[in-house]
């Protein structure tokens, strides 16, 4: 697929490829089949949201910690909280 992006590109940075280096290659796989094209740019889908969120390379880690999560550690997805706003109370 032409328009599929290859996670190795958005790692290509010296100082972020270690990234990728704690994923094997059946979790990278699976979670670029998460991320798609749109407008131009690349967005992949949360698989807790269920949205698509663009593709940074710390949204792309946060999908690879997820999907290790689910299907190598079966956990719930009800149990992970993603991204929750913060509040801050000043007094």
């Amino acid at each position: 697929m032409s328009d599929r992006l290859d996670l190795q590109k958005i790692f290509s940075v010296k100082d972020v490829k270690h990234g990728l280096s704690l994923f094997n290659s059946d979790e990278i796989n699976a979670v670029e089949r998460l991320i798609i094209q749109q407008k131009g740019k690349y967005r992949i889908k949360c698989q807790i949201k269920n949205r698509f969120k663009m593709a940074k390379p710390e949204e792309i880690v946060r999908q690879l910690w997820i999907y290790r999560l689910l299907n190598e550690h079966n956990y719930p997805k009800k149990r992970i909280g993603v991204k929750k706003p913060s509040i801050l109370i000043l007094k």
